[in-house]
């Protein structure tokens, strides 16, 4: 085994242990999701994760950065395929070329390629017209902190800019695309992603997966400023 070789596998195991690293830091804190319509609610909201009514959320939380547990593994991958990119051997250009085929390839399985949403927003629906749903989301767009993007909202798209946050262990920005969509009259469905990065030491910013924390807040909130 050459010393390529070996420090070529040196990184995959700093790459593991900076995984099992990663599912120890995050926070817990996902919302009830609905599976089923044996809860009551009605029917589901399709391509998306429906969060129930019955979840509660009492703060927005900038303190952690909410990512999924299995978000982790997604980091972790798009920070291996970077450094196995700088892998100097006799192969180089030939594995070169494997890795950056291997990334194009994860860049579209997981969506991260900027012309869809990587992983489905979190959705609610509500007995109420359009115009009262915008009403209390405007009411909460503020709260978030974001810089407040303006000029979609007749088109029922809200959006953020994104914003920067850290603790000891991480860098993290985020942003936030509401959408609204009027399925009757009397009845509107609200669709929040958070589009997550985040950096932990010197690794550049990488494309997380949001446990769902502050986008179920958000839709509890929206519920809530209509009473």
């Amino acid at each position: 085994m050459n010393k390529n070789s070996i420090r070529y596998d040196l990184k995959l195991v700093v790459i593991i242990v900076f995984v099992v690293v990663l599912e120890a830091c995050m926070a817990p804190g996902a919302p009830i999701l609905r599976n089923n319509i044996d809860d009551g609610y009605g029917a589901l909201i399709p391509n998306c994760q429906n969060v129930s009514p019955s979840t509660e959320v009492t703060a927005y939380e900038t303190a952690f950065y909410h990512s999924t547990w299995s978000s982790a593994w997604l980091e972790g991958a798009q920070v291996g395929l970077r450094t196995g990119l700088s892998v100097d051997n006799e192969k180089r250009e030939f594995v070169r070329f494997e890795k950056e085929f291997a990334y194009a390839i994860m860049l579209q399985v997981f969506g991260i390629d900027g012309r869809k949403y990587p992983f489905p927003p979190f959705c609610m629906k509500y007995n109420a017209p359009i115009s009262k749903v915008a009403d209390a989301i405007n009411k909460i767009m503020p709260i978030l902190e974001n810089p407040v993007i303006r000029g979609k909202e007749e088109y029922g798209l809200f959006g953020t800019g994104f914003y920067n946050r850290e603790h000891i262990s991480a860098r993290w920005r985020d942003r936030y695309i509401i959408t609204l969509r009027e399925t009757t009259s009397n009845q509107t469905v609200v669709s929040v992603f958070r589009e997550l990065l985040i950096s932990r030491g010197k690794e550049a910013f990488a494309r997380a997966e949001s446990d769902g924390h502050n986008e179920a807040w958000i839709l509890t909130k929206v519920a809530a400023g209509m009473k």
